[in-house]
C-alpha cells in the first residue's frame, strides 16, 4: 500500500463542479441519498442533502435542497443544529424554504426513530461562539484542514480570531480532511507562526485525537503545548 495519496486524487474546482453537477443529476434519479465526500461547504446554511425512504422526514415532504428556516420557532444556525432539532422525539413544525418560497411542514417521530433527513456535517454553531468568547480574552489560533477554512472563515468573519491552515504531511496533501491531521503537521507548518503572531491559545479540532488523547501518530496535545510553551485546547463538535 501507497504511504502516500497521489497528486492525481486532488480536484481542480472546475472539477469539483462538474462532479458536483454529475451527482445532483444522479440524485434525482434514483431514492438512495448520494453525498459528495469530503465536502467542500463555504456556509452554515441548514440545507437538506437527502433523506432516507418513509422517513419520519419524507413523510412530512422534506426534500433535498430545502433550507430548515426554524424548528419549532428556533432558528437552527448551522446544518449540525439543524440535524439535532429534527432528530429529537415527539413532533415538530417546520419552517423551510424551498426554492425561495416558503412553506410549512410537520414532522413526527417516534420516541427512538430519527427523522431521517441527511445534511453534509459542518460545525455545531455553539463551537464558534465559545471560540468568539475566548477571543475576546485573549489571542486565540484555531487550527484546520485546507478544506474546512472557507466555513470557518465564515463563522469567524468580522471576528480577530486567527485560523490556521494545515497540510496533512503524513498521508500527502491532497487529503484534505482535519482528522488526518497530526500534532507534528501542526508544529512543523504553523509553530512559528503562533510565536510570531504572539497566540495565547491554540484551539484544534477534536476530530484529530482518541478516546485517550492521541493522535494517528500516537502524539498527545500535550506534546504541542511543550514545544510552544502555548496553552493549547482541543475541541469537538
Amino acid at each position: 500500500m501507497s504511504e502516500k495519496a497521489p497528486n492525481n486524487l486532488i480536484l481542480t474546482p472546475d472539477q469539483e463542479q462538474i462532479l458536483e453537477k454529475k451527482l445532483k443529476i444522479l440524485s434525482s434519479q434514483i431514492e438512495t441519498p448520494l453525498l459528495l465526500e469530503p465536502s467542500r461547504l463555504f456556509d452554515f446554511t441548514p440545507r437538506v442533502a437527502g433523506g432516507r425512504e418513509k422517513s419520519p422526514a419524507a413523510e412530512a415532504g422534506l426534500k433535498t435542497g430545502d433550507v430548515i428556516v426554524s424548528v419549532d420557532r428556533v432558528r437552527p444556525k448551522s446544518r449540525v443544529e439543524a440535524h439535532l432539532a429534527l432528530n429529537k422525539p415527539g413532533g415538530k413544525k417546520l419552517f423551510i424554504q424551498r426554492e425561495g418560497k416558503a412553506n410549512e411542514l410537520f414532522l413526527q417521530n417516534g420516541s427512538t426513530s430519527r427523522s431521517g433527513a441527511i445534511f453534509y456535517r459542518d460545525i455545531d454553531f455553539r463551537i464558534i461562539e465559545e471560540i468568539k468568547g475566548m477571543g475576546a480574552r485573549e489571542k486565540v489560533g484555531v487550527v484546520t484542514s485546507y478544506g474546512a477554512l472557507p466555513l470557518l472563515q465564515a463563522g469567524f468573519s468580522g471576528n480577530e480570531i486567527e485560523v490556521f491552515t494545515v497540510a496533512n504531511k503524513g498521508f500527502g496533501e491532497n487529503l484534505n480532511s482535519v482528522g488526518l491531521l497530526g500534532i507534528k503537521d501542526v508544529f512543523q507548518q504553523a509553530g512559528k507562526a503562533f510565536k510570531e503572531k504572539k497566540m495565547e491559545r491554540i484551539v484544534l479540532p477534536g476530530v484529530m485525537f482518541d478516546s485517550r488523547g492521541r493522535d494517528l501518530w500516537g502524539r498527545n496535545i500535550t506534546d504541542l503545548e511543550e514545544k510552544m510553551g502555548i496553552p493549547c485546547l482541543e475541541i469537538s463538535g
